[in-house]
């Protein structure tokens, strides 16, 4: 479970993501720590969602066909 990875990997506090730092700053983390998704937070550290690499390829992508 990737979940469990990780917590296993980070310890109690995996990388996270807070809602509005950019698309950029998401994918700088996940080349960063080699993960294939990010925990979405926000200022209360509150999990709102998931964002995977496959998300931020798919945004990239639509800029390009514009």
């Amino acid at each position: 479970l990737v979940g469990t990875r990780l917590i296993s990997n980070f310890g109690a506090q995996p990388p996270g993501f807070r809602a509005g730092q950019g698309r950029g700053g998401a994918a700088g983390l996940m080349v960063e720590h080699c993960l294939p998704a990010l925990a979405v937070t926000n200022q209360a550290n509150r999990l709102l969602g998931i964002i995977t690499a496959e998300d931020i390829l798919k945004v990239m992508l639509r800029g390009l066909n514009r």
